[in-house]
């Protein structure tokens, strides 16, 4: 048994142990989540070890937005690469620690063992978090890091041969997003899923939880979009039509809007070009 795999879980637990015990990064942590607001000065936990309960409390009352707050907040400070910067992915990381333990056991429904999956499981979620471009991804951040170290520990899982006897698209998708990333944005996403429909973007029969990630954060630009006036209900149209599955060609597509193909592929790529040129808009309507 290889100890750096074995005790993965055991080492997170000893590490935020030590982290816990220090004054200076207690101050360091809690001064960066007063200065965002998420605690008033006078409110903010005294330690790291009752930090997370707080942040968790304080979700279940206040919802997604607050946590989007304080993890915005953290991973601000991520970005960095000096001392501090380390400390805050490490308090990201541990808040996140359930769900990686929940894509863990996805992994060991994949045939992989368990030491093997837990120690990948957390490996990507320290990937994710350190890469993650809050500049692109604003909203749902919970959920966003959960399902990118899902959809990464699979990747892994398969490319290193551990024991995956089940395919990759059998064990990453709908049934397992809900166990990884909550009721709450399961939730969520049916409601997307309803406006969707209601604008033509989805099947109103579509199931919700291919609507939690990056799927549904374009789903949600394309619905901002209309609504802004960005584009017009025949460039959605023309926009979907083309990158959903199953998507006719352009010629079918050109020939049931009663135009010529070059014309429907110009509408497209405007359609595109006004939607990326107005994604920094949309970013500032749902910060």
């Amino acid at each position: 048994m290889n100890p750096t795999t074995a005790d993965v879980i055991a080492c997170l637990k000893t590490d935020w142990r030590r982290l816990c015990a220090s004054t200076s990064y207690t101050e360091r942590v809690v001064g960066w989540l007063t200065a965002a607001d998420v605690f008033a000065p006078a409110d903010a936990p005294s330690s790291l070890a009752g930090l997370l309960d707080a942040l968790e409390q304080r979700d279940r009352r206040l919802g997604r937005g607050h946590t989007d707050v304080w993890l915005a907040a953290l991973l601000r400070q991520a970005a960095g690469s000096d001392a501090e910067g380390w400390l805050a992915v490490r308090v990201v990381v541990q808040a996140m620690v359930p769900s990686a333990l929940r894509t863990a056991r996805a992994l060991l429904r994949a045939g992989v063992g368990g030491d093997e999956a837990r120690a990948i499981a957390v490996s990507s979620l320290y990937e994710v978090v350190l890469g993650y471009r809050l500049e692109r991804r604003p909203s749902r951040i919970a959920a966003n890091i959960a399902l990118d170290t899902l959809h990464l520990a699979l990747r892994e899982a398969q490319r290193e041969g551990l024991g995956c006897d089940v395919p990759l698209e059998e064990v990453s998708p709908r049934h397992l997003v809900a166990e990884v990333v909550g009721p709450e944005d399961v939730a969520a996403a049916a409601d997307l899923v309803r406006a969707a429909s209601r604008a033509g973007l989805a099947d109103p029969a579509a199931c919700p939880e291919e609507f939690v990630g990056p799927y549904g954060e374009v789903v949600e630009l394309l619905l901002w979009a209309q609504r802004a006036k960005v584009i017009d209900p025949e460039e959605v149209a023309a926009i979907t039509g083309h990158f959903r599955e199953g998507a006719p060609l352009d010629s079918e597509a050109a020939a049931a809007a009663g135009v010529r193909v070059a014309t429907w592929k110009k509408r497209r790529s405007r359609a595109v070009a006004a939607v990326r040129q107005a994604v920094p808009q949309w970013q500032a309507a749902v910060a």
